[in-house]
């Protein structure tokens, strides 16, 4: 089946090289359509969108077409290109930031804690 909005205009479209959305259309088209639009689909995280989108595919939809590169690296865990990162931290500069401190003490005047960080 081909779903296309009635009236043939695109839900996002080429001004000036740029992509303009207009998702309140969009989102009134995909709410006439969701069950044949969703159909065969699988979401990982069905509870994960936002109050102005319908479904969690339609919000990863959104991700995607807002920016596909962030998508893939940072939602699918598959980055369309590999980074190339003239920065590595070497072994020997990491040990050079260890605190000293046992494991599991924190200092009575610390007022933030920083548990892990992904860099």
């Amino acid at each position: 089946m081909t779903i296309a909005p009635s009236d043939g205009q695109l839900l996002g479209s080429r001004v000036d090289g740029e992509t303009v959305f207009r998702p309140s259309e969009a989102t009134e088209f995909y709410r006439e359509h969701l069950g044949d639009m969703d159909l065969g689909s699988q979401v990982a995280w069905p509870a994960r969108f936002n109050a102005d989108e319908l479904s969690a595919l339609q919000h990863a939809m959104d991700l995607k077409l807002r920016d596909e590169e962030s998508f893939f690296a940072e939602f699918q865990n598959e980055p369309l290109t590999t980074q190339v990162d003239e920065g590595v931290i070497t072994p020997d500069q990491v040990a050079q930031k260890v605190n000293g401190r046992p494991r599991k003490e924190v200092p009575k005047e610390a007022t933030h804690l920083t548990a892990f960080i992904d860099v």
